[in-house]
């Protein structure tokens, strides 16, 4: 059985046997059938072949529709066009038409960078006024609807399409003319209004259509109103629709078709069929260079996003060696090395990145080029040149997602480089543009977690206190959550205000007395820095003003404060870390004075800092102690090793010890017993405890912290030194220091217990367990600021 297109070059064959002056319009209709069967080689001799018969004037603006179109979709434009001068000058009897086609086609070759570009629009537009003949018009109108900018600017399109319209009324045309008009609408209107308008008018134009070709165009262009409004479902089943009617004609527009199927079928993860689309696409007879690189192109991404990397590679080669544009050349080399660094191919992604020619990428392909040099140099650890790369693809990309993912990435290369002014501004600039996104959620989070840093010692070194502060008022702004001095400084607002604001009244007497030197020893022992250490710092006072280095009550609180930060930085420490893990804390203090609590507020710092944690309830005689530290391992994620009530403790800390080397755990923290009315049972329990960890770790406990309660008083320097007596305790964790107005108790034990004090509590949140730094601590005592 034969096919339409079969059926229609049987009766063009039989007509080329008539008169001369139709052969010309016969053997370009002829010439189409023939490129739409698969055979371009034929349709371009017959195109050719039309030159040499005289135009016939009756349908000489058909003729001249027919072999520009001709010349636009399957011949070498260049060569028709010279074959066509030799024409234009013997038939001079109808010298306007050829000045026309020979204009369009000059027009269509000219370079988009032409200077003269607008002379040649200016032409054509000239000689369609000068004729009188609607179909003439008609037929220039709707090449040039065809054209892109710069050709033809959207001002000059607007109104052609306007008289167009104008045209089509005046005049039935076949429905070739409306699909022209369809598709220069497509290229011009914001679809969201016009969406609905411009279907209804697809529907209307393929009501009178019977040609396949003109079918699989209304499709095309169904598809794409579709596509641009994100029905891609829709859109998808229009592109198939097109396909039905197009699939044996064997012509660009079946590329077309197949390049936006395969482009959908990828998009929406249907990759099996999408390779399937580029393959019958790469098969077709007609395909031209430019479509067949779309296709490999489309086919190097698919591989890639199904991270096949070797096939991708094969792929990109095959490109590569293809006759390419410097725009395409240049976008696809940076294509594909970002493809050999997500293979971590970092040197091939560097060969290629050095032939990218950058004049030649858009905007955003530019901004794509300079992200991937920065994540090259990082690579190779040359971060200050990633920073400034980094800040070029900010500035250059238009799509948001890429913008607000980078600027994370220069946030946290600012902080990795010590810039933390510049790391702080470029967080909060993302909170603030996207502050509903997961992206903005994030800078939150890494804002939380730089605020958690420079709340700790790690960058006491390198970061001011004056500078820590700043920095944190800065984050604490924008995270909506009171920074650690601020806390601190609410936090001994009691001992402020009942120490240091009666010290103030005494030192304002200006001379110095034997009543100034009473009132000042006894401030401080009622602030509870205690009968030693208040003695200690009295004795040197007096030897000062003896030795005249005082003259006046005045100087007598910076000599306070240098005395109390001279006692406090001796007895500040940090935490020890073991050289493997896990670090084993074990947790030692009465009962009553927060432990548990404090367990969980450690636990959560080091979960901020991204260490895994395991807890072990090894207090198992206290009621309620294992409920309530499993509670808190639910809440805070966090496994707990546990036996039943009144089992051995020491049993507890043997599993707890294996648990935590066999899960890979970075920190273990044992909770403990505090009977203090058992003292003796209790101490020979916790050296127990010490023994079975020392054995199975091979270490004895890491850390053996002392937990107190600020408002014990003096009352809690008796504990300690019971625990001191026979425990080796490395470090004292002072809690509720927000709820006394007898803060000065950190400098007695500090002084006389001889142990440093490392972590203090100033509120109940989770987060207000903070690493205790003398100079933090004075400063929020006596209201400093710098």
């Amino acid at each position: 059985m034969k096919t339409p297109l079969q059926k229609q070059e049987k009766e063009l064959q039989a007509a080329l046997t008539g008169n001369d002056e139709q052969k010309a319009y016969q053997l370009l209709l002829l010439a189409e059938l023939k490129y739409w069967s698969g055979d371009r080689q034929q349709a371009v001799k017959l195109v050719h072949e039309s030159l040499d018969y005289p135009w016939n004037k009756a349908i000489l603006p058909a003729i001249a529709e027919k072999f520009v179109e001709n010349c636009l979709e399957f011949c070498n434009v260049a060569e028709a066009q010279s074959l066509f001068m030799t024409k234009k000058q013997s038939e001079t009897h109808s010298g306007s038409m050829y000045e026309l086609v020979d204009a369009l086609l000059r027009l269509t070759l000219a370079p988009p960078d032409q200077s003269d570009l607008h002379a040649l629009l200016r032409t054509v537009l000239d000689l369609k006024e000068a004729s009188s003949s609607v179909p003439t018009k008609r037929l220039v109108i709707k090449q040039l609807l065809y054209l892109d900018e710069p050709r033809v600017p959207t001002e000059n399109k607007l109104a052609l399409i306007d008289e167009y319209e104008e045209l089509l009324r005046a005049e039935p045309t076949d429905p070739g003319y409306h699909i022209a008009l369809l598709q220069a609408r497509l290229q011009l209107d914001d679809p969201s209004p016009t969406s609905v308008r411009l279907l209804e008018r697809v529907h209307e134009t393929m009501a009178g259509v019977l040609k396949p070709y003109e079918r699989a165009q209304l499709n095309l262009i169904k598809g794409l109103i579709h596509e641009k409004n994100n029905c891609l479902v829709e859109a998808m089943r229009s592109y198939e629709a097109g396909l039905r009617h197009a699939r044996h004609l064997d012509c660009a527009l079946t590329a077309d078709l197949s390049l936006k199927l395969a482009r959908l079928y990828g998009h929406c993860g249907l990759v099996r069929q999408a390779f399937r689309e580029i393959e019958a696409g790469l098969y077709l007879s007609n395909l031209n260079s430019t479509k067949a690189i779309a296709f490999r192109i489309l086919q190097f991404r698919l591989f890639r996003q199904s991270r096949k990397f070797n096939q991708a590679r094969r792929i990109g080669q095959i490109i590569l060696k293809s006759e390419l544009t410097p725009e395409i050349r240049s976008g696809f080399l940076v294509e594909f090395a970002q493809m050999l660094v997500m293979s971590e191919e970092y040197s091939d992604a560097e060969s290629l990145c050095a032939e990218v020619q950058t004049d030649h990428l858009a905007p955003d392909l530019r901004s794509d080029y300079y992200y991937l040099m920065s994540q090259l140099h990082i690579v190779k650890e040359q971060k200050k040149a990633a920073i400034e790369l980094l800040n070029q693809s900010i500035m250059l990309t238009t799509d948001q997602s890429d913008r607000i993912k980078r600027k994370l990435e220069l946030g946290q290369l600012y902080h990795d480089l010590g810039l933390y002014d510049e790391g702080v501004q470029t967080l909060k600039e993302v909170t603030t543009e996207f502050p509903e996104t997961d992206e903005g959620q994030h800078a939150i989070a890494d804002m939380k977690k730089l605020r958690t840093e420079l709340e700790g010692s790690a960058l006491d070194d390198v970061v001011t206190i004056s500078h820590k502060k700043r920095l944190l008022e800065d984050l604490s702004e924008k995270i909506g959550e009171k920074s650690l001095f601020e806390r601190l400084h609410q936090g001994l607002q009691k001992t402020r205000d009942s120490f240091v604001s009666k010290l103030e009244k005494v030192l304002n007497q200006g001379a110095i007395s034997d009543d100034v030197f009473d009132e000042v020893e006894e401030t401080l022992i009622l602030a509870d820095v205690g009968f030693e250490t208040t003695n200690l710092i009295m004795t040197r006072l007096r030897k000062a003003y003896k030795e005249k280095s005082i003259t006046s009550a005045v100087e007598i609180k910076p000599f306070l404060i240098a005395e109390i930060s001279t006692i406090l930085s001796k007895y500040q420490g940090t935490l020890s870390i073991p050289a493997e893990p896990p670090l084993v804390i074990m947790m030692i203090g009465v009962n009553g004075v927060g432990k548990t609590t404090t367990i969980a507020k450690l636990a959560y710092m080091f979960q901020q800092e991204g260490r895994s944690v395991l807890l072990a309830a090894a207090d198992t005689f206290r009621a309620g102690a294992i409920e309530q530290i499993s509670e808190w391992g639910n809440r805070l994620n966090t496994d707990v090793v546990k036996h039943t009530s009144g089992s051995d403790p020491s049993a507890v800390a043997y599993d707890a010890i294996h648990a935590a080397k066999a899960r890979s755990k970075d920190v273990l923290i044992i909770d403990t017993a505090g009977r203090l009315h058992t003292k003796v049972n209790l101490m020979e329990e916790l050296k127990k405890i010490r023994r079975i960890i020392g054995r199975e770790l091979g270490r004895t406990p890491d850390e053996t912290l002392l937990v107190l309660d600020a408002t014990n008083g003096q009352n809690a320097i008796s504990q300690a030194k019971i625990f001191k007596q026979d425990l080796d305790v490395s470090g004292i964790i002072l809690t509720k220091l927000d709820g006394t107005a007898k803060g000065g108790i950190i400098i007695s034990i500090a002084n006389e217990l001889d142990i440093p004090v490392k972590f203090i509590g100033v509120g109940e949140k989770m987060y207000d367990l903070r690493p205790f730094h003398a100079q933090e601590f004075l400063e929020a005592l006596f209201g400093l600021e710098h």
